[in-house]
Formats: C-alpha cells, structure tokens, sequence
C-alpha cells in the first residue's frame, strides 16, 4: 500500500446484498438507536468493534468520496490488520431518515446512501463500519482503574494478556503498555493487577485505554480515566518590600526561607531610608538625559522635571508648511515660525491639495432587457440609492444564474382534484399537484403572507384544501410566463447547491417548484347545532335549549323526565390495598367496596374487576391482573401475588435466578419498578386509583432472596463473597477467615534425624521464594533435587512512543538454591539474548541485554534526535527528545511517498503481526508479541501526509538502537 500523493487502485467489488432500513425518528436518542455503533455490534456477532463517523470528521478507515458517475457515498480504506478483526463486516451508510446495510463490503468501492423523495441518492449524514472476524471472538469483562478480571471460556486458554496505560494531568501524553506472560495458560478466571506489575509507572491519575487478550479477536478499546490530581502544596505567606511602589506586599511561597513571615507589613518594611531628589543629568556618551536619585542637590544641580531641562540645545530646524495656491494651482512651500492652528506640514505638496469632488454612490440592481415591451432577459444596472429605493425589480447578485437575476414569489392554490384519493382526506407529503388540479388564489413575499388564503372558504360545512408554494424563477421571461403557471401548474425540479446556487435536473424556462405545504380550512357560516340540557327553576326541573358551544363545563341532555336529571355516581371510595409477605412470598391483599345507589353498574361488570400495577412513566409496562367477584355483595376481598414474584422456583420482583441456583437484582426488570411505592388502579365501572402502595414491609425471606456467604480465592488472597439464594454446587462457605478456600502448598522442613528432610504445609499466600516445594517423588524424601532456575516473572511487551515502535522487558532469573548459570562464568553478571524467531526466514538476535528492566526500538524501526537534543540525549521515557523516522516494513521511494513492502521478509515485515521472541539467560522462556495498534495520540506507522527530516539516516544505515537498562540480577 503507498501513501501520500498516489492514488490507491480500485478493486473489483464483489456482489453484495443491500439491505434497507427505515427507523423512525424516536430512536434518536435511545441506547438501542441503529444510529450508534454500538446497536451494530449486537446485530451481526460476527462483528468484532463497530466505529461511527459523522459527514464532517476525516478518518483512516475510509472516507466520503464520488464514483465515477459523481455520485457522491463511502469508500472504505484497505482494512488494517491492527485493528480488532480481520476483515471489513458490515457498513451503514445514513442518508436522510433512511439508511443502506452493506455486508462484507470491499475497500475502494464507493457504497451510497438510499434515494431521497426526488430519486437521487441522499447525501451521507453519518456512516458507521465494523470490523469482523469468524472464531474466537467471545469477550471478556470491561477492566477497572486498578485491575482487569479474564474468565475464559471452556476450551480457550491463553498466556498473554496486554493492557495499555495513558498518563494524565501532570503525565499526559505519556503511556505504557504491562504485559502479563506466564510459560503456562493462565488459569480461569485470572485477576491481573495493574499497580503490582513491574512496569506500573505509578501516576496520580491515568487512564485504561486498550487491552488485548490472547484467545479472542475482541480487543476492549475505551477510555476510562482513572485517580486524583496531586494536592496543590500549602502555601506560607512571606512579607516582601516592593521599592517601586514604595509598598510591603502580602506573597505566598511553597517553603520560606530566609524570608520574613507575613504578619502586617511593617516588618519587611526599610527603616530610617533617607529621602532622595531626582536631578537631571545629561549622558552625551548616550544622547539621552537620565533621572539620577541623590541625597541632596547641589547649586549646579538641575532638578528634574521631563528631561528637556538638561537636555542642550541645537538651533532649531526650520518649519515649512503646506498652502495651496489657487491661482497656479499648485501648492507652495512656505518657511514659518512655528506651526499654527490648522497648519498643514510640508510634505512633497500633495497634502495640502484640495480634494476631488465625490462621485455619487451607486446601487447594483436587475433591470429588464424588454423586446416590443416583453421582457426577454436581464442585465445589471447601477443605479443611485434614490433610484433604487423604488426601483420595481430586484438586487443583482453576481453569484446567481441568469446574469445575476432571479426571482422569487409564494403561490396559494386551491386544490380542486377530485379524481385522486388523498391518504387520510391530506394530500401525500411533497405530492405534486399539477393542472387540473389547482386553481390560483393569491400570490405574495413569504409563506406567511399567504395566511390569509383561508379566508376564501365561504360555505357552510364545507372543507377546501390548499397548496403553498415556493418559486425561484429561472430565466425569467415576463409576467406571460407567471401567469401561465397560475393556469396550467407548470413546474420543473431543482436542486440546490452547496454555494446556494439552484441547478435544474428538469426540463428548462419554468420556475423552481419546493415545499408544497397543504393547509385545509373549513366554512364557518353555519349556526352552531344546539342542545337541550336539564335546567332548574326552584324545585322544578325543565328543558333548556343551548348552542352547542356555549355549554357548560357538566350537564345532563334532557329526556323529557325530571327524575332523569339528577343522579349519584357509582365510586370505589373506601377501596383499599396493602402490601403482605405470607410464607416468605410477596402479596398484594385488597378490599373492593363498590357504592352504587341508583344501580348504575350493570350486572355484568359486577363479575370480575381489574386490579392495574401503573407504571410511573411508561404505560406500555403496566402490570394487569383480573380477579373473580362473587355474585350478591357490593364488597369483596382476597389476595393476589406480587407481580415477580413466584413460588416454585422462588422469585422475588426486581431479582433473577442464575443457572446455578443463585441470584442477582435486576434492577427495575422483573417488576422491581414496583419496590418503592406503587400506584395501583382498580376498575368495575368507575374505577379508582390507589397511590403509592408500598411493597410488604422487609423481612429476611420477603424482601430479597436470602444472602449466603462463600470463600473465594481469587489468584492472590480468600475474599469474602456475598450471593443470594443457595450457594453453588462445589462452593466453599465462608469461615470468617478465609481459610477455607485458601490453597496449600508442601514445603520442606528439616527433620529431627540429622540431614534428613520432612514436608510441612501452609497456605500458598506464605509461600516465599527461598522455600522449596515438597516433592515426595524426589531423592532425601521430597528435597532432594534442587529447584532449577527460572525465568518466572520476566516480562515483554510492545509500546508506541512518539509515533514509534518500542520494546519494553523486564528479565529477571529465579533461582531460588543459588545454582550456577550454564554459560555464565563465575563471577560474572549474566546477560539476556533475545531472538525474533522468523518463521520464513532468518531470525533476529540482540544480544548482552543488562538483566532488569530496559527497552530498545522494533527491529526495523529508525529515529533521529528530536531538534536541540543530541543521540545521547534520547530517552524513551521523555517522547520530546526524539522522532520516529522508518518503520519496519515501510520505505521511502524517490519521490519521497511511504510505500509498504509486499514481501514480508522485507525491511522486518514479518514482525507487524505478532512475533515470537525467545529470551535466553540460561533458562530460557518464549513470549509473544504484537505490534503496537495505532491510537489517536501514537500512530507506529507512516504519516499519511510525510515530510522529510533533514539529517534523517539513510535507508541502507543501520537503525539506531538507544537501550536504556536496570541491572537487578543478584546471586
């Protein structure tokens, strides 16, 4: 792949299924929108990490770009290698409320958004693609600030875990990546912390910003910031003397010093100062009169005052000034004085000549070319703002078609089509209706002058539609052609242009045609209808005739029978319920009491009522359960579960049972919304609703599933756990200690014969490096061999820096009987030698490595001192001092664009994508790993736009390799 000014070649796409996708607009801001990565990520499992790009933000994954047609959509970049996945899964492209789902999509290939209401492709609002991958991409719990916790699943193992650290606040920009190795697979679950590993750097505050996990194609990529700023230091407040103003001032310092403490100025203040007079003294050595402090003036003394008074004098230089002469016509120069009031100074004569007469100002405006008085076309004219003031047409703007002319106008059109069925009784949003279908009523400036199209509606009861539309003119040719569109319709497409200019996708000479809005009005004529209602004279109930909008708020419409006009309501008053734990289970008892005088409620209402657990903000979660009413009473009781609650299995709202018999709160789910008070609502015929119900009051069984204790070990020390329910099967109980679940290990202790061996256990978390593990199989009775040397506890792991690739170890032997090393003579320290194992071709060896911990560039990788710094003050640990300038598998060709090598074994290609390296002390151990992922602070990689850096080494020297190392090797 080359980078920099050369174009990538296009491949061959694929055929590929498009699938489309209408959401509607209250997704927007849910947590499931298809307009987050996130929602992608759950709907195709294939796919390993899904990113979102807005249409303004650039990005290396791909870009907006047009095919060859121009027409505009996403053309996804080559897929990088270090990104999670290995290949491009599905990419969304959103134009409009519509979207297109391109699966398995192709790099180079231009994929569109779908059509607008006009037919053209939409412009893109935002796209969003993921990378995918097929096998082992299960995924593992998020880290925490301190720590991140693998449980793998059953068949999967892995021995290297990854983690990188961002410094911030006082340690922004720098980062590490702590890689955990162990020579076997880790065990499951494992508990990696962050602060105990050896490269941890300590920071007041950070951030986890990558981890990588051998075994899965998921890589966890966030940024979680993590810790405190360091205090601010308290300050001491000091008394300092400021001579220039004369004044003690009040300074706060870290540390004091030999400085004065502040109490209230007079004790920095000088004492006993003797007052100075300034006198002015004249430097002929610099030209200038100084203001010098003396204790007393003498009599040649000059006292100072601005600085002329000491100052000798020159004769003066003559003043000429500037006079027109109006008879020549031409200015003299004349010799004064002094300047006077309104004096011009002599310059080169120009200053002083008269000014020429202004040219009035003038307004650019659209006049008409007219032929036998039609207007056939249109010109610029300038025109004085008199003129213009009440000049009929319009400004000219140079930016618009048409010379500089258009115009605009609103048109109302009653819709009089009769042959079309509108959905709903409303025209179709954006239908065109053309003629016969309109009628013209009224043109004006704006849509809001039209307003007043509605009042042409006159009978009664009856409902007349209109249409609003908005005209830009092109070419406009006359009022002929305007009235011809208000009697045919006549319109034509345009679109706009990203400079505001319209450009036709129509037939040409008619005017631009957009917004059809519809507003409908109805005749109001007609009388109101009337209504008879009951009304009272005294004792005397009658009918009273009313229009139908001068009602009162509550009525009763008249039958012709004074008994009908008055009535009591059927209530539920006196209704009750309450909240009851029976036999550990949750219940809702309840008392009906219905009050029904006149017998309003019919029989049949009386067999059953609904009791409704109302949800407080969504109504689609409400909980409803119907009970029987027995037959002959107006009261009735009885009890009824608590919704999420159940017997066999137990159940509690708000909490789910685990497979393994346990249980976890829910939160809100499983009707835990119902925990905190409840309103419920019962319903015959009336109804009535009961607020804030509470749920029976706490109690071990009732409340939530009983808590039970474990013991669980989790790598380093027993923790205390609390689940709900019943412990697991094979679970150990907590026994206040921990003790019970803590490993044991076999040592060797010293017998009571002499040079004999017995064993003696303990817990493994006292287990310390100069002990030895009893191994009853072994020679002396379980200690007869000596523990051979290893290399437990040395790390490897990968780092960017500054844009370059860097290897971070920490080699330590373990060696715990002191054996001597295979190679290493006595007396000298040991070295590490590491080699890059190739699988196709020669290895890469660095040898003598200082044991500790230490770091050194990629194989392959270059830099150069950093300007103002020297090779010797590189340091990986200080980013500022250095510049990256090659990386492995890159060159540079003559025209100075980064291109990536095709064959792997070229300039250590064959090291990007995950290398093993053996470490040998004597022991010797083998780690994996990888090179550094780009982050948008480190990239590891080429810039896309490159600059040569003068002085950078040529491609054919040798690639600097600054180590820096702590030897820590003892015995």
């Amino acid at each position: 792949m080359k980078l920099g000014t050369k174009i990538l070649a296009t491949l061959a796409a694929a055929a590929l299924a498009i699938v489309g996708w209408a959401v509607p607009s209250a997704y927007a801001d849910s947590t499931d929108s298809p307009n987050t990565a996130g929602y992608w990520e759950k709907q195709y499992p294939d796919a390993v990490k899904c990113w979102k790009f807005e249409r303004a933000e650039t990005s290396s994954y791909g870009a907006i770009a047009d095919d060859a047609e121009g027409t505009e959509g996403v053309k996804l970049a080559q897929f990088d290698t270090n990104l999670p996945g290995d290949r491009w899964e599905v990419l969304i492209v959103k134009g409009g409320d519509e979207r297109n789902v391109y699966e398995r999509p192709n790099a180079g290939e231009v994929y569109h958004a779908p059509l607008n209401g006009g037919d053209n492709v939409a412009d893109v609002s935002h796209w969003i693609v993921c990378g995918g991958a097929d096998g082992d991409d299960w995924r593992y719990d998020d880290p925490t600030c301190t720590s991140l916790t693998v449980d793998y699943p059953e068949g999967v193992t892995g021995d290297d875990v990854n983690v990188r650290i961002k410094g911030q606040g006082a340690d922004a920009g720098a980062e590490v990546t702590l890689n955990f190795h162990s020579a076997n697979p880790w065990p499951s679950p494992t508990t990696f912390a962050f602060t105990e590993h050896a490269n941890w750097p300590g920071w007041a505050e950070w951030a986890v910003d990558w981890v990588q996990v051998d075994g899965t194609n998921y890589h966890w990529d966030d940024n979680l910031s993590c810790g405190e700023p360091a205090p601010e230091p308290e300050l001491v407040d000091i008394c300092v003397w400021n001579a220039d103003k004369g004044v003690a001032e009040k300074t706060a310092v870290e540390t004091a010093g030999d400085d004065i403490l502040w109490s209230d100025g007079t004790e920095c203040t000088p004492q006993d100062e003797p007052e100075l007079v300034d006198i002015c003294v004249w430097n002929a050595d610099k030209g200038v009169s100084e203001k010098t402090a003396v204790e007393t003036a003498g009599d040649d003394d000059i006292l100072w005052s601005d600085g002329t008074e000491c100052t000798p004098q020159d004769d003066p230089d003559p003043i000429f000034i500037c006079v027109w002469n109006a008879q020549t016509d031409s200015p003299d120069k004349q010799e004064v004085a002094s300047m006077g009031n309104g004096d011009v100074a002599w310059v080169d004569g120009t200053e002083c000549a008269p000014d020429e007469p202004e040219e009035p100002q003038t307004v650019a405006v659209c006049d008409a070319i007219k032929v036998n008085g039609t207007i056939v076309g249109w010109e610029r004219a300038d025109k004085t703002p008199a003129e213009a003031a009440n000049w009929p047409y319009f400004d000219w703007n140079p930016e618009l078609p048409n010379n500089g002319c258009w115009y605009e106008t609103f048109v109302c059109w009653e819709v009089t089509a009769t042959d079309f069925q509108m959905a709903g009784g409303l025209p179709v949003a954006n239908e065109k209706l053309f003629t016969p279908k309109q009628e013209f009523v009224m043109e004006a400036a704006s849509f809001a002058e039209l307003q007043d199209c509605w009042d042409y509606v006159a009978e009664c009861g009856t409902t007349t539609w209109y249409q609003l539309d908005r005209y830009i003119v092109h070419n406009y040719s006359g009022n002929s052609l305007l009235e011809r569109l208000k009697v045919d319709g006549l319109g034509q497409e345009y679109r706009i242009s990203s400079q505001g200019i319209p450009v036709a996708v129509g037939p040409e000479d008619a005017p631009i045609q957009r917004g059809y809005q519809f507003r409908s009005a109805v005749g109001d004529e007609c009388a109101p209808p009337e209504v008879t209602i009951c009304a009272q004279d005294g004792d005397t109930w009658y009918g009273l005739t009313v229009p139908e909008d001068q009602l009162p708020a509550e009525y009763i419409v008249w039958t012709g029978d004074p008994e009908d006009c008055f009535t009591t309501e059927p209530s539920l008053d006196g209704s009750t319920t309450v909240g009851v734990c029976i036999d550990g289970a949750p219940y809702l008892d309840y008392t009906i009491r219905l009050t029904d005088p006149d017998a309003q409620v019919a029989g049949s209402a009386l067999e059953s009522a609904t009791l409704t657990f109302v949800h407080p903000t969504d109504s689609a979660l409400d909980h409803a359960v119907e009970v029987d009413l027995a037959p002959g009473t107006t009261e009735w009781s009885g009890s009824l579960l608590w919704p999420g609650a159940s017997l066999d299995p137990a159940a509690w709202p708000g909490w789910e049972q685990l497979d393994n018999g346990t249980y976890v709160p829910v939160g809100e789910d499983n009707f835990g919304w119902t925990r905190g008070g409840v309103d419920i609502r019962i319903e015959i015929n009336p109804e009535i609703t009961l607020e804030g119900v509470l749920y029976p009051d706490a109690s071990p069984v009732c409340d939530t599933p009983p808590p039970v204790d474990i013991c669980v070990w989790d790598g380093s020390s027993a923790q205390q756990v609390t689940l709900y329910g019943s412990a697991p099967e094979g679970a150990v109980l907590w026994d206040g200690t921990g003790a019970a679940c803590t490993p044991t290990v076999d040592i060797c202790v010293e017998g009571d014969a002499s040079n004999s061996w017995t064993s003696s256990t303990i817990p493994v978390n006292e287990f310390k490096g100069d002990m030895r593990l009893w191994d009853s199989e072994l020679a002396g009775g379980g200690c007869g061999e000596p523990q051979q040397p290893t290399l437990d506890g040395s790390l490897i792991s990968e780092m960017c820096i500054a844009d370059s690739p860097w290897i971070s170890y920490d080699v330590r032997v373990f060696n715990p009987d002191n054996l001597p090393l295979e190679g290493v003579p006595a007396g000298e320290e040991p070295v590490a030698t590491m080699t890059f194992i190739n699988p196709n071709g020669e290895d890469h060896v660095i040898d003598n490595l200082p044991l500790g911990s230490g770091s050194f560039l990629w194989p392959g990788a270059e830099i150069e001192p950093a300007e103002g710094f020297t090779v010797a003050d590189i340091d990986p640990s200080r980013p500022e001092t250095f510049v990256a300038t090659n990386w492995p598998g890159w060159f540079q060709d003559d025209a100075g664009d980064w291109v990536e090598v095709t064959d792997p074994q070229d300039l250590f290609a064959w090291t990007r994508n995950g290398v093993q390296v053996t470490v040998e002390v004597n022991p010797v151990d083998t780690f994996t790993i990888n090179y550094p992922p780009p982050t948008p602070t480190c990239a590891a990689r080429p810039p896309e736009e490159f600059t040569s850096v003068l002085g950078a080494l040529p491609l054919d020297a040798p690639a600097a390799t600054p180590v820096v190392a702590e030897a820590t090797y003892t015995g």
